[in-house]
């Protein structure tokens, strides 16, 4: 399982063994690059952590934590979330704002949780095998190989992606395999089986002018101990975005030509010029069918458009797809 997603990061990999549990993680490292390695453990091992994603307001939270006597061994994201969870329970998840996937492993009361951020940013799977066994990952790849019986292509999801072009809800394109929807935990134990609750991230602005929220937004975004670079497309989100960033720290922007508008990579540039950032342009080549079937194995839930010729040819793969 761990192999199937060593492309996810390429800092580090590391694996936890407990009598009821078993976290494996590779790093992608933007916080803490020298301790912040995972899974990590707190309370004498008795709380554990896999993570991926970012708490924007790890600081604060850390501070706020300090007041209640917890003492840090690092000064990584991961840990703060574990010991919010220490001393606030499963309510403290309330307060992580940021992206986040993370599967967390309470030891002393033998229950896993698997927690999904408010906007479902980054990714999480799951599946439940007959043994009541859960078995989770970021890519639905990973969970194949402990599976108990093969999986094969969804023909409902199949349905539903033509037809909306994208997965509603839980879907995936694998049989058997769940997504955790967006703002919830699902809590495991191997005598009670699993159940599910949504959560809801805490406000944390409270003006109304929406451009001072996105500026808090996005100087949020900017926390990381490594270089933060930005897409800048010839249109104007990105650019206001890129803007606003490079208020506070210098931007490297990237711009990459689908071929769908040939202004795109001019426009890009030209914004670029006028905020006074670095912008590298990279077009893409054409599609071939290897293309798609590396797309759709990296992607999984995939969006497509309607095109009838490339559906054609996404159809002719997914019919591989295991």
């Amino acid at each position: 399982m761990l192999a199937k997603l060593i492309h996810r990061g390429p800092d580090g990999s590391g694996i936890l063994l407990d009598k009821h549990a078993a976290l494996a993680h590779c790093r992608l490292a933007i916080i803490d690059l020298e301790t912040g390695r995972q899974p990590m453990t707190v309370n004498d091992g008795n709380l554990a952590l896999v993570y991926n994603g970012e708490i924007y307001n790890y600081r604060e939270l850390r501070k706020e934590l300090a007041s209640h006597g917890i003492r840090f061994r690092t000064e990584s994201d991961t840990e703060v979330i574990l010991h919010t969870y220490h001393v606030h329970g499963s309510a403290g998840f309330s307060r992580l704002r940021g992206m986040f996937a993370f599967a967390l492993w309470d030891r002393q009361q033998s229950k896993a949780m698997l927690v999904r951020d408010s906007m479902g940013i980054k990714p999480l799977f799951y599946h439940i095998t007959d043994g009541r066994r859960l078995i989770f990952a970021s890519e639905a790849k990973a969970i194949l190989p402990g599976m108990e019986h093969k999986s094969a292509l969804d023909t409902n999801s199949l349905h539903l992606l033509l037809n909306f072009r994208y997965l509603p809800g839980d879907k995936t394109m694998f049989t058997g395999i769940r997504q955790l929807p967006p703002g919830h935990i699902l809590y495991w134990n191997s005598n009670d089986g699993h159940h599910l609750e949504s959560f809801t991230t805490q406000q944390s602005v409270t003006v109304d002018d929406p451009l001072e929220i996105l500026a808090d937004s996005v100087k949020a975004h900017l926390t990381a101990d490594v270089e933060v670079g930005a897409y800048l497309s010839g249109g104007m989100d990105s650019a206001a975005v890129v803007a606003l960033a490079s208020r506070y720290i210098p931007v490297r922007t990237f711009t990459l030509d689908v071929g769908d508008d040939p202004a795109e990579t001019a426009n890009a540039a030209r914004t670029a010029e006028i905020l006074g950032v670095k912008n590298h342009s990279y077009r893409t080549s054409d599609i071939t069918l290897q293309m798609i079937r590396s797309l759709l194995w990296h992607l999984e839930a995939p969006k497509i458009n309607a095109w009838q010729s490339r559906l054609r040819i996404i159809c002719s793969v997914m019919s591989e797809v295991r």
